[in-house]
């Protein structure tokens, strides 16, 4: 029985994807300051969280703890160096529930030698989130340096590199599991390789036990501590930083009944006076419209002030939506692919009013209007007369499932082809007359761009604009660094919801596109007009570019002079083509986001995904939405109710007085 839980709780750790230091979220801290917690340590370890600009620390009482202080918003629960029992005490048997119960929905428990007695299940006095005893009840064992051996996943925990390092020691806790079966086995991630063993205490068992231990109760991630490295010179001012900000990396909401998440890792009202308020808006949205995942990000001035993540990014598996979770974005991509074909502009490969024929190599043209030429500004503009019907979608799904050997894009474009249905493909309305929204335009797009390079659509994109912003991201999904990153996209089943594209179970699928490809075949194989799989906060990194570049610290992807060419408008809402939204150049531009306010971005929607980016050029304020499932209803001009009533809070946030100093104090 206790292998196979050794099993379980190893499967478990293994499974908590690792947080590294350039998340950016702003973590709200509470710090047990009351009687057994040492003044030194509070004040190292709020210093050391105040310098890196990421954390709202709080201390907090017992008493206030007993009250449930940490249900309101917080992230991670500390308790420094002192005395374990005295803590114990403070928090009295209520607050040691309380914390227990904050953990096991999520929460964090950093503790450092007092705090890491009394994570323990050995005492009487301790709250319980890890599995452990003293191998020896005589604690008193001296203070002094001694040798730490870090291991590579403690890397990880402490933000310090593998090897041996002298640590300040300070009679802390000797650890062996204590062998409780409702709590996963911890994992060391350092060992003492050196001992002290003053005050006659036993010698020869400090030697390789754990000196730094990780593990998991219920839903939270618990960090202890024996030695103190956050009072160790040279070491402090990363360990507690990065111990407590992998100890919030399962801060994620749960799945409802309806496998939707419900809860939301709200901002603190201390970071900003309107930030609470935002967190329980999105909150109700997420609620109201059931959605499943969720990413939000608000950028101001080409920097993120505020982002969230909550809900599951695969139901079946129990994955929450993180900082690093991908969703295939459906028509954002298109803003992506625009800008590519952009770049090869500037680089005088084509003209935007050239007729595409000649670049293709050979005639694409409206069987009803055949000498009326199809240029680059009318595919860009969604007025190029191709569009969209059963045709394209079994040509489309040809492409995808053609393992490698996808037919050449002239077969549904050209008179000659294969797939080619007289008009099939074509509206009645000559081009550059007329909007219809239209995918096959843009995989059309994907082709020019690798005609006019000579290299596939997905590895320009890379190279040219993703790489350069520091964006991990591909239009082939073959090419992610972790399959485990992507989100799985669902619509609605009846009160439950279904798998509808990404579904991959941690199993990487192989490269569809294959090695025989020719650049130029067929753009759709890398799905220009909406496979971009890429997490919300990199996505802001894009389109920073396309607001204040004074902001924005990335080399630019395009001249200045090329971006307003592409966010000027080039097709007038209401002249033509029904009710739909102004376009640029592959963007976007509406003013039914919010009544009044002019907004650029683009929207996405397919396999139950909804997403959106926009801002708002001159606020130089941006908004992203994607979700991976929802029950939407239905749209009014190109957007849902969640669309707009997200906008309307985040504006609202952004258009809020500056936010006040991120640390206080409870005392």
């Amino acid at each position: 029985m206790r292998i196979l839980q050794l099993c379980l709780g190893l499967a478990i750790l293994c499974s908590i994807p690792y947080v590294s230091k350039a998340d950016d979220r702003v973590l709200r801290v509470a710090i047990l300051a009351d009687e057994g917690a040492g003044q030194k340590g509070i004040t190292n370890v709020t210093e050391q969280l105040r310098r890196t600009g990421k954390a709202e620390v709080v201390h907090v009482t017992g008493k206030e703890i007993a009250s449930g202080i940490l249900a309101k918003g917080f992230d991670v629960v500390v308790f420094t160096g002192g005395s374990g029992s005295k803590q114990g005490n403070a928090l009295g048997d209520i607050g040691r529930e309380n914390v227990r119960n904050f953990v096991r929905e999520g929460g964090g428990y950093v503790g450092i030698c007092a705090g890491a007695y009394l994570a323990c299940t050995g005492f009487s006095w301790g709250v319980g989130v890890l599995d452990a005893k003293t191998i020896d009840s005589r604690w008193r064992r001296g203070t002094g340096n001694v040798k730490v051996e870090l291991t590579a996943v403690g890397q990880e925990v402490t933000g310090l590199a593998p090897g041996v390092h002298d640590v300040r020691y300070a009679n802390g806790p000797i650890l062996t599991p204590h062998g409780r079966d409702n709590i996963p086995p911890y994992e060391p991630v350092a060992f003492f390789r050196t001992e002290l063993a003053k005050n006659d205490t036993p010698e020869g068992i400090m030697v390789n036990a754990p000196a730094i231990a990780r593990g998991t109760f219920g839903k939270g991630r618990v960090v202890v501590s024996s030695p103190h490295p956050e009072s160790t010179e040279g070491l402090s001012d990363s360990f507690a930083p990065t111990a407590i900000r992998w100890a919030a990396g399962n801060r994620v909401p749960e799945k409802t009944a309806n496998a939707v998440a419900s809860k939301v890792g709200k901002p603190s009202p201390a970071l900003h006076p309107k930030a609470y308020e935002l967190g329980q808006k999105i909150q109700s949205i997420q609620e109201r419209h059931s959605i499943v995942g969720l990413s939000v990000v608000a950028v101001k001035n080409g920097t993120v002030v505020w982002h969230t993540n909550f809900g599951l990014a695969d139901i079946e598996r129990e994955m929450p939506v993180t900082d690093q979770t991908m969703f295939r974005i459906a028509s954002i991509s298109k803003t992506i692919a625009t800008a590519a074909l952009m770049q090869l502009w500037e680089q005088g490969k084509f003209k935007l009013d050239d007729d595409i024929s000649s670049h293709l190599g050979y005639r694409v043209a409206n069987p009803r209007f055949p000498e009326t030429p199809i240029t680059f500004r009318q595919l860009l503009t969604h007025t190029s007369s191709l569009t969209d019907n059963a045709n394209y979608d079994r040509f489309l799904m040809t492409t995808y499932n053609a393992g490698g050997r996808a037919p050449d894009i002239r077969e549904i474009l050209n008179v000659e082809g294969t797939h080619y249905s007289y008009g099939a493909n074509f509206t009645t309305n000559a081009p550059g007359t007329n909007y219809r929204y239209c995918n096959l335009a843009f995989g059309v797009v994907g082709t020019l761009v690798e005609k006019l390079s000579g290299e596939r659509f997905y590895s320009y994109c890379s190279k040219n604009i993703l790489e350069p912003l520091g964006i991990t991201a591909s239009f082939n999904v073959a090419h992610l660094p972790d399959i485990n990153d992507l989100a799985v996209l669902y619509s609605p089943d009846g009160n439950d919801f279904k798998a509808q594209a990404d579904n991959f179970r941690g199993v990487k699928p192989s490269d569809r596109i294959g090695a025989s490809y020719q650049p130029g075949q067929n753009g759709l194989v890398s799905g220009p007009q909406g496979g971009l799989r890429v997490s919300a906060l990199d996505l802001s990194k894009f389109m920073t570019q396309f607001m204040d570049r004074k902001s924005s610290s990335a080399k630019p992807i395009l001249k200045k002079s090329t971006i307003d060419l592409m966010l000027r408008e080039h097709w007038t809402n209401g002249k033509n083509g029904g009710g739909y939204a102004g376009r640029g150049l592959g963007f976007q531009r509406t003013q039914s986001l919010v009544e009044n306010e002019l907004w650029i971005g683009h929207t996405g929607s397919a396999y139950g995904l909804r997403s959106s980016m926009f801002f708002l050029p001159k606020e130089s304020i941006g908004i992203i939405l994607i979700t991976n499932g929802s029950k939407a209803g239905s749209t009014v001009n190109g957007f849902y109710p969640m669309h707009r009533e997200t906008t309307e809070a985040v504006l609202e946030f952004l258009k809020a007085p500056p936010a006040r100093k991120s640390v206080t104090s409870r005392r």
